[in-house]
Parts: C-alpha cells; sequence; structure tokens
C-alpha cells in the first residue's frame, strides 16, 4: 500500500499540474467490523504521511466521520462501518465541496 501511494503521489505531482486532494481511510465503529480497526490504523498513518508529503489538502475523514457520530450513529453514517450511506455521502461530499471550491476561488 505504502510503496503504491508512494509511487501514484509522486507521479501525480511530477507528471501533472494537478493539485492533490487526499481523502482519508475511515471506518465506523459498526459492530460488524470490530477487529477491523487494528488493521486500518497502520493505512491510515502511511496515508496521512503521504498527505504531508505530496498533498494539496488533507480531509481526515476518520477523525471527522468518529466526531460526527456525536450526533449520528455510525450506522446512520456507514451502515457496514466502510461504504457511506446517503447521509455519510452527503456529509463527506460537504467537505470534498469545500475543498474543491478553496482551490477554484
Amino acid at each position: 500500500y505504502a510503496d503504491h501511494l508512494d509511487r501514484m503521489f509522486s507521479a501525480l505531482k511530477t507528471e501533472t499540474q494537478a493539485r492533490l486532494i487526499v481523502l482519508e481511510p475511515f471506518l465506523t465503529e459498526v459492530p460488524s467490523r470490530v477487529g477491523l480497526r487494528e488493521q486500518l490504523n497502520p493505512i491510515i498513518k502511511r496515508c496521512r504521511a503521504a498527505a504531508v508529503q505530496y498533498a494539496d489538502l488533507f480531509l481526515p475523514l476518520d477523525g471527522l466521520l468518529a466526531a460526527e457520530c456525536l450526533h449520528h450513529t455510525a450506522e446512520e453514517l456507514c451502515d457496514d462501518g466502510v461504504h457511506p450511506t446517503k447521509l455519510g455521502a452527503a456529509f463527506i461530499a460537504g467537505y470534498v465541496t469545500k475543498a474543491i471550491l478553496s482551490f477554484i476561488r
């Protein structure tokens, strides 16, 4: 994962003039995905490191969705923990939209 991410981001930044928005992988804490957190945390850590090196903007979705769980249940945002519901998608889309608008304004 780490090597692929570095190669992909490096090529994008050196071979294009694209601006890079990195969306952090996320997991909402639903009972069916209890053991997945241990597997995901190293991926999130590597994604954050790559974002520091390559990204123009980083959206820490794991943390943002965890904070949103103060207002909605994890299942309301991602019924299986990893795939957003309509509500979860709208929440993520709001952050992505703001990120894109920050580039074009």
